[in-house]
Parts: C-alpha cells; sequence; structure tokens
C-alpha cells in the first residue's frame, strides 16, 4: 500500500489543505518546527485507524471548520481508492470510494490493512524521536509480541485471554506478593499454625515474644532511616545523571573561552558598522579613480595643443564683433542696462515679499540637490497623514472610554436587579415545594379518573339493572294475566316468586358496588387555584435572575475585550509617536540646512523651492546681461584702435587697406580661436574635474575618519586584524550566551548556586554514575525487603502476643487451622488450573516467535552495521528479560544503555526497520519517521538516507523533519516543503 495524496479538510492546524506524497522513491517532508509535521502524522493515523472523541478534541481547527480528510492509498489489488473520515458522518467511520465508482465502508478498510490496528503500525511501521528514547528497555519479549501480534489472526484475542489468565494467576499467586489470593491464605494458614503452636506454648513464651518486640521495632526504625539515606543518594545521583551533558559542554565552552581571554578591545557593533561604513567608502573611491584616469586625459591632450597669443585673439574677438555691429551697439548698450535695472528690482521685491528673510547674495549662493523638491513633499503628506491618525487614536479612545463607562453603568444596573442569595435560596425552596405539590396533584387526579370511572360504571349498572327490572316488571304483569286467563294460580305464583328472585338480585348487585369519593375533584380544583400563581412567579423571579446573571458574564467579557483594544490603541499610539519623533527629526534637519524654511509652513516648502529657483535662474540671467554691456562698451570705444594696434602687432604691412588688415586679422584670429577654443575646453574640463576630485575627497574624509577610529579602537592597523579580532569578539559573546544558558539548565535541577558553583570545577563520568544508581536502587529494593521481612515478623509478633493475652482456647486453633487448610487446597487447585493454561499459551507464542526472531536480528544487524559503517557487526538478545546487546568488530560487547546517544538511535532505527522488512511482505505499508535523527551526525544522516533510499525502492518511506542541511544531500524533487 502507497499513501499517495493527502486532503486535510480540518486537523489542528491544517485547513483545507492538499499534499502530495513521491510514489516512486524516498517521500522527505521538510518543514520548521511548529510548521505542522507531528500534526500531519497523527492526520494520517486519524484517516487510517481514527481517534477516541476526547483525543480528536485536540485537534479541531482553532478558526472553527470540519474536522477530518482524505487519503488517496494505492494498492495491488484494488489500484487508487479514496478513503474519507468526519467525526460527525458516519459516527466517525472511514467511507473508502473505488476507482470504479464503489462506496465502502469501515470493515473494508480493515480489510485492506489486514489485521493491522494503530497500536501495530506505530510498534513497527513508525516511529519518532519519543520512541527513540526507550531503546534500553526493549526486551526480547517486546520484540516477540509485536511479531506474534502483527503475524496471526485474532492475537488480540490470544493476547486478551493471555492478559486475563496473568491477571487471574498473579490474583490468586505471587512468588513475593501480599495480595494475592493463594498469598493470604498461606499467610493465613501460618498464622493459624502460628497461633495453634503458640497457644500450646502458653504464657512461657510471652517475654521472649516481648523482647523480640522490642528487637523487632529498633531493627525496623534502623532499616527506614537506612531507606531514607539510600532515596536521598538516589535522588542526588539522578540529579548529577541530568547535569553531565550541561556541566561537560559547560566545560568545554569554559575551556574555549579560555583562548579569548586577552584583552579585546572592539567597537560595539563594530563589524556591522565598519561593513555599513565600507559600503559606502568603495561607490566613491570609485569614483574618484575614473575621475583621476579622465584628467589625465585631459591634460596629455591639453600639451599636444601649439602655443598661442591669446591676447591676440581676445582682440580679434573683440574686433570682429565691433566690425559687424559697432552701429548698433549703443542702442544695444542702453537697451541692457534700462532691462537689467528693471529686472534687478521685480527680482529683489519679488524675494522681499516672500517674508523669508533671504537676500539677493542668498538666493545665488543658495544649492539645493536634485531630490528635495520631492523630499519635501514627502514631509508635507507625513505631516498631514500623522496629524490625520492622531486625530482618530483621540477620537477612538473617547468611543472606547464612553462604552467602558456605558458598560460599567449598565453592569452596575443589572447587578442591582440580582436577588440576594438568601432570597434565590427562598425562591429555589418554593419552586421545589410546589413541585412536590404538582406531584401529589398528579396522583390526585388520577384518582379522580378512577373514581370518574366508577361513577360512569354505576350508571351503568343502574341502568342495566332498570331494564331487568323493567323486563321482568312486563314479564310479571303477562305472568299474572295469564294465570286469570287460564285459571292457573301455579302459574302465577311461579311468576310471581321469579318477580321477587330478580328483584332481590337487582338490589344485592347495586349494594354491592363500591362508593364514589366526591370530594376529591373539589380539593384538587382549589389546589390548583391557589398553587399556580405563585409557582409562576416564582419560577419568573428565578429565571430573571438566572437571565441577569448570565448578561453580567457577557458585560464582563465585553469589558475585557474593550480592554485589550485599549492596549492596542496605546500601542499604536506609541508607534505613531516614534514616528512623530522621526518627522521631527527629519524636519529640523531640513532648516539647519536651509534657515528660511523656518519662517515657512511646512506644507509650503515645495512651492518655496520654485520660488527660490526662479529667482536664481532670473539672477543668473541678469548677471549675464551685465557682461554683454561691459563688452559693448569696450568694443565700441577700442574697435579702431583695435585694428591698428593688432595690425602692427602682427606685422601686417601698414600700406594694404583697413579692409585688407581685417581680412587678414580675421584669417589669424580663426587660427589662434581654435587653438584657444581648445585649450579653454581642456582647461574647463580639467577645472571640473578638480572640483569633482575635491567634492568626492571630501566626501571620503569622514568615511575613512570613521574607519580609522574603529581601526584604533581595536588596536589593529589593518582590515584583515579588524575582521579577525571581530570574529573572536562573536565567538565569545556566543560562548558567554552558551555558558549562561547551561547554567541556568545546572542551575533548573539543583536551584542552588552554590552547588551549581561547586559542581561546574567537578567532573562527572555517566557510566560510573549509572553504575552506581543501579547499586544503590538494588540496595534500595533490598531494604524495602528487608523492612518488609521485619514489619511481618513484627506483626507476626503482636498477633502471637495478642493470641497469648487473649487466652484462647487450643481447640478454637485447631478447628481454624484444618479448616484454613482445606480452602488452601480448593484455592491451589484452581491455580494450578490456570497456571497450566497459561503455560501451554505462552508455549505456543514461544514457539512463533522463534520462527520470526532470527530474521528481525538479522536484518537488524545488517542495518545497524550500514548506520555505524561496520564498527558494530551482531545485534542479538542473551535472554527475553535482557535487552538488546551489540558486538564490534573487534568481539566487545555492548548493551544498549552503554551505547551513545546517537549509537541508541542507530541501533532503534535499526531495530524497527528490520520489524518493517521483516512483515512487509505480509503488510505492505507505508514506514513513517517522524524526526527521529536528531543526534545524527552528518555523515551517520547522509548513511541512514541512503539506506532509506534502497528500502524505499520495495516500500514506501516518509520522512518528516526539521533538518534544513538534508536538503543538500537529498534530491530536491524528493522534498516535500511544508
Amino acid at each position: 500500500m502507497k499513501l499517495i495524496e493527502v486532503h486535510i479538510y480540518g486537523f489542528g492546524k491544517w485547513v483545507n489543505e492538499t499534499i502530495q506524497f513521491s510514489e516512486e522513491g524516498l517521500s522527505y517532508v521538510y518543514g520548521k518546527n511548529e510548521a505542522g509535521k507531528s500534526t500531519l502524522h497523527q492526520f494520517i493515523l486519524y484517516i487510517l485507524f481514527s481517534l477516541p472523541p476526547r483525543k480528536l478534541q485536540a485537534f479541531k481547527p482553532q478558526r472553527g471548520g470540519v474536522v477530518g480528510g482524505s487519503l488517496v492509498i494505492e494498492t495491488p489489488a484494488w489500484g487508487r481508492i479514496k478513503i474519507e473520515r468526519q467525526p460527525d458522518k458516519y459516527d466517525g467511520e472511514a467511507r473508502c470510494y473505488t476507482n470504479n465508482g464503489e462506496e465502502k465502508e469501515e470493515s473494508f478498510l480493515k480489510e485492506l490493512l489486514n489485521g493491522v490496528d494503530r497500536f501495530t503500525y506505530e510498534a513497527i511501521f513508525s516511529f519518532g524521536l519519543h520512541d527513540i528514547q526507550h531503546v534500553q528497555q526493549l526486551h526480547s519479549d517486546d520484540i516477540g509480541d509485536i511479531l506474534f501480534g502483527i503475524g496471526m489472526t485474532g492475537s488480540r484475542e490470544i493476547y486478551d485471554v493471555e492478559k486475563k489468565l496473568e491477571k487471574e494467576l498473579d490474583q490468586r499467586f505471587k512468588k513475593q506478593g501480599k495480595n494475592p489470593q493463594l498469598n493470604q491464605q498461606l499467610v493465613s494458614v501460618r498464622e493459624k499454625e502460628q497461633l495453634f503452636q503458640a497457644s500450646k506454648q502458653g504464657e512461657e513464651q510471652y517475654a521472649s515474644l516481648k523482647k523480640q518486640e522490642n528487637n523487632l521495632q529498633n531493627e525496623l526504625e534502623a532499616l527506614q532511616n537506612k531507606y531514607k539515606d539510600v532515596e536521598t543518594s538516589i535522588d542526588e545521583l539522578e540529579r548529577k545523571q541530568q547535569a553531565v551533558q550541561p556541566l561537560l559542554a559547560y566545560q568545554q565552552l569554559q575551556e574555549e573561552e579560555k583562548e579569548y581571554e586577552e584583552d579585546l578591545s572592539f567597537p560595539e557593533n563594530g563589524m556591522e558598522r565598519y561593513y555599513h561604513l565600507k559600503d559606502q567608502y568603495l561607490p566613491l573611491k570609485s569614483e574618484l579613480e575614473v575621475i583621476e584616469q579622465n584628467e589625465k586625459t585631459y591634460r596629455d591632450k591639453q600639451r599636444d595643443l601649439y602655443e598661442v597669443d591669446e591676447r591676440i585673439l581676445e582682440s580679434l574677438k573683440d574686433l570682429e564683433q565691433k566690425k559687424q555691429r559697432n552701429d548698433v551697439k549703443k542702442e544695444q548698450r542702453d537697451h541692457l542696462n534700462q532691462e537689467i535695472e528693471q529686472r534687478t528690482k521685480k527680482v529683489k521685491d519679488e524675494i522681499e515679499s516672500l517674508g523669508i528673510e533671504l537676500t539677493i547674495d542668498d538666493v545665488e549662493n543658495i544649492e539645493f540637490p536634485f531630490y528635495i523638491e520631492e523630499h519635501w513633499q514627502m514631509l508635507s503628506k507625513q505631516q498631514r497623514d500623522i496629524e490625520l491618525e492622531d486625530e482618530q487614536y483621540q477620537q477612538q479612545k473617547r468611543v472606547n472610554k464612553e462604552r467602558e463607562q456605558q458598560l460599567l453603568s449598565e453592569k452596575e444596573t443589572l447587578e442591582q436587579s440580582l436577588l440576594s442569595e438568601q432570597v434565590y435560596d427562598h425562591y429555589q425552596a418554593e419552586v421545589d415545594r410546589q413541585y412536590e405539590q404538582d406531584v401529589q396533584q398528579k396522583i390526585d387526579n388520577q384518582h379522580k379518573q378512577q373514581q370518574d370511572s366508577l361513577e360512569a360504571y354505576h350508571r351503568r349498572i343502574i341502568a342495566l339493572t332498570n331494564q331487568v327490572l323493567i323486563g321482568v316488571a312486563v314479564l310479571f304483569a303477562i305472568g299474572i294475566s295469564m294465570s286469570f286467563l287460564f285459571n292457573n294460580w301455579w302459574f302465577g305464583i311461579g311468576t310471581f316468586g321469579l318477580f321477587g328472585i330478580v328483584v332481590m338480585g337487582v338490589s344485592m348487585i347495586r349494594n354491592s358496588l363500591p362508593n364514589v369519593d366526591t370530594s376529591i375533584g373539589e380539593k384538587i380544583v382549589d389546589e390548583n387555584e391557589s398553587s399556580t400563581t405563585s409557582l409562576t412567579w416564582y419560577k419568573e423571579q428565578l429565571a430573571t435572575h438566572d437571565r441577569i446573571k448570565t448578561e453580567l458574564e457577557q458585560f464582563s467579557y465585553q469589558v475585557q475585550q474593550l480592554h485589550g483594544e485599549m492596549m492596542k490603541l496605546d500601542e499604536r499610539f506609541a508607534s505613531l509617536d516614534r514616528q512623530r519623533q522621526r518627522f521631527y527629526q527629519q524636519v529640523e534637519e531640513q532648516m539647519e540646512m536651509y534657515s528660511f524654511l523656518r519662517h515657512v509652513d511646512l506644507d509650503f516648502w515645495p512651492k518655496a523651492y520654485q520660488k527660490v529657483m526662479s529667482h536664481k535662474e532670473s539672477l543668473e540671467h541678469i548677471r549675464e546681461q551685465e557682461q554683454d554691456v561691459q563688452q559693448l562698451k569696450n568694443d565700441i570705444s577700442s574697435y579702431e584702435e583695435q585694428v591698428e594696434t593688432l595690425a602692427s602687432q602682427v606685422d601686417i604691412d601698414t600700406n594694404v587697406s583697413i579692409e585688407e588688415k581685417e581680412n587678414q586679422l580675421f584669417q589669424l584670429k580663426a587660427f589662434i580661436q581654435k587653438q584657444l577654443e581648445l585649450k579653454d575646453t581642456y582647461t574647463e574640463w580639467l577645472f571640473t574635474i578638480e572640483q569633482q576630485k575635491q567634492d568626492v575627497r571630501e566626501k571620503m574624509k569622514p568615511f575613512e575618519e570613521e574607519i580609522r577610529k574603529l581601526f584604533r579602537f581595536a588596536n589593529v592597523e589593518d582590515e584583515e586584524a579588524y575582521i579577525q579580532t571581530g570574529n573572536k569578539i562573536n565567538r565569545l559573546y556566543d560562548i558567554k550566551h552558551n555558558k549562561k544558558q547551561y547554567y541556568e539548565q545546572l542551575y533548573s535541577i539543583y536551584l542552588n548556586n552554590d552547588k551549581v558553583k561547586s559542581l561546574l570545577s567537578s567532573s562527572l563520568d555517566s557510566s560510573f554514575i549509572q553504575q552506581e544508581r543501579q547499586e544503590k536502587t538494588k540496595r534500595k529494593q533490598e531494604l524495602s525487603n528487608q523492612i518488609d521481612s521485619v514489619r511481618q515478623q513484627l506483626s507476626d509478633t503482636l498477633s502471637h502476643l495478642r493470641t497469648l493475652e487473649g487466652d484462647e482456647s487450643i481447640s478454637k486453633y485447631r478447628h481454624e487451622l484444618e479448616f484454613e487448610k482445606s480452602l488452601l487446597k480448593e484455592q491451589a487447585m484452581e491455580w494450578a488450573v490456570y497456571k497450566v493454561a497459561y503455560s501451554m499459551l505462552r508455549k505456543t507464542k514461544s514457539t512463533f516467535q522463534q520462527e520470526r526472531m532470527p530474521m528481525v536480528l538479522e536484518y537488524c544487524k545488517q542495518f545497524f552495521s550500514i548506520l555505524t559503517n561496520n564498527t558494530y557487526v551482531h545485534v542479538f538478545v542473551p535472554s527475553s528479560e535482557e535487552g538488546l546487546v551489540v558486538e564490534t568488530q573487534s568481539g566487545d560487547r555492548y548493551t544498549a544503555e552503554q551505547l551513545s546517544q546517537g549509537t541508541k538511535e542507530q541501533l532503534y532505527v535499526a531495530l524497527r526497520l528490520s520489524l518493517s522488512r521483516v512483515m512487509s511482505d505480509q503488510h505492505g505499508m507505508p514506514f513513517i519517521i517522524d524526526d527521529a535523527y536528531v543526534n545524527f551526525d552528518e555523515e551517520r544522516t547522509k548513511e541512514f538516507l541512503t539506506l532509506l533510499t534502497n528500502i524505499s525502492r520495495t516500500q514506501q518511506v516518509i520522512v518528516l523533519s526539521c533538518r534544513q542541511y538534508i536538503q543538500d544531500i537529498l534530491n530536491k524533487q524528493q522534498i516535500i516543503f511544508l
């Protein structure tokens, strides 16, 4: 049988979930703690085997919904089958749906499971971490019982018979028992025998028995003191056993801590701070390297240019401008001067009208980053959001306060309407009394109905007798008439006699009728009228009292809910307050950077930014116009002079015309301008680069300084040494944190700091402690047996003393002794019958188990050898009363208790896998493992998963685990993520 798909309607934390398992190979279900792996395991068991209602209650979804779900399984005989189970359908029984649409009942599922019940399934095909912890307690008989239970039809009935026989035998006789029937009877016989012998000895034994009583009392007291001392020692050893693992871990951490005891100096959150600074510093460093490379390129190009006289070029430029526009430059100059004056006055007036203490110089010098406008818009919106949320908080707080006052007021009003306890008890007593009256009234009503029936019976009898009398009277008249007519007096006398007899009979019938009691009906009517009104009023008062109490409970619950809402509202306000503080800090930073913002409302910051930028652009335009005016003046005044001066400077023939001079000068100007333009361009670029370098270096300085401070604080010179020191600090912190946890574990065991501190400097041997504990436990049992023996002796002595003191007759004890012996013989015969039946049943089980046990141990040996990398080569059970024993390659043998925790778990896993392997041919059930290898190291885990993968080729294996590293071992297709 294979599990194909799980669909959960509602079960624990799972609601409306579908999980599909791998049809071939290993299915590994991964989920973190609390992901629902164990719940999924229990759901599969619930669908297959059901759960009692009390246990199922724990898996009801917290938010309500339908409980239950379905499994899709695949079997060789039937193919795919859907199994559905819900507690509120079909009395919680499962329904099975085959591929051809047939619907089967719970009995069909039991046939599919082939006799496997929940106990057997969990014993063979399913296990978890809790099961592994009991491997040292597993004996041969336990394994045999599992094999016998799954291997035989009707094993449950055989098991029940065996338990019944064991119970009967235990109730009749135990070797060391006191309460069984035969033990008690033997004690009784011994007591009678002793009494009989004591009665013959007489009072000569009295003094000896008194002395013996004193000695036994003293001996009992000494043994009890020793018993208490042994119990104290066992308790101390158990504490030490619990403390072995945390103590060893603590001492190992303490030794490791000594390696870090040199004086380490390291800043708070040093690694995070360093990486944060480095993340910001490296982009700036890269940017600087790019800028320096560009600078080198431009300087090389600049050196390749021809050397020219820049003054001549400037003169030629002026001359060229004056030649073309000399006639209109005066007009342009006047026009520009007027426009500059008007623009400057307008900008100044507009800046002053803003009222934010800004001057023209401030506007020219101010610089904004590109994102500042959006940042100010965000701050404005954030302010409005905070104000709105604060207003909502205050409003909600007022509403909650009013609601609380209303609820408390209504509650107080209802409490005043409650009946006092004395009045409530009085009304209840009245209702009970009226109830008793109602019962009596019903009895009276029944009696009245009987009287009514009797009265109706009277009327019917009287009517019948009247009819008889009338008929007899008519016959009498006819008879008399006939006697006169026929003159026959005997006939008349006979008729008269008959008439008399009939009248006498009717009279006797009427007198024999029982009397009718008519007073009962009147009494019932009076009592009904007097009690109905008062009973109804009392019931109404009690019902009103109960209803008010229910409403008070509802009011209390509403007040608690309201308090919870108010606490959540206060937490929300605290978060809002922190948000407001961050907002104020951001606003203050902006006002520190731009002081004029202190005079502008936050909502108008974006608009102020637009205004300032507009004025800044206007001022830049004005400064450009002023330069143009000055240039015009120079051109107009020097145009003619420049022509001659420049001509003479460049060695142009003075005899040529001015036009020729201008032509030659402009040709020279074009050449010089070309060279100077390239030089100016490179110079400008180099200047810009220099500014960029300075800006980047300025940005890098704070980060470099902060990094140097971190290095100085850590007493290191470079990054590598700093990171090494940081790693040491982190490890030292982990060591101290883990030491604290282990110390708390030790304290939880001893609850005494002095004992824990004393224990830290000592060493504990788990095997020695276990051995000593076993010796103490054995000693405890011996003392217990001795105490029981002394108590029995003391009881016997006291009994003898009472016998002697009572002066009973020896004849009486002889008869009692004979009677007890005969009773003992009868009980012994009954015990012998049960003993023979039990022995035959045990022999039958032993024969069956011996056939299967070697196969289980053989598979267990193979699997355990694989899991331990051939460290252990044999697994066997010396006797039915002893646990599992393993043997190494060198021939050394160890019990399960002597193995490490990880090896114990491997032994248990091997045993469970071998049981499943032996029974898989008869019962091919899926094998489910729930996080059963928590103490496996990575190598053991790989071996374990490889073994499971091999087993999964013939039997479906599902592993539930929270171990994430296994994802690297397995194929991703094998993993199901929850």
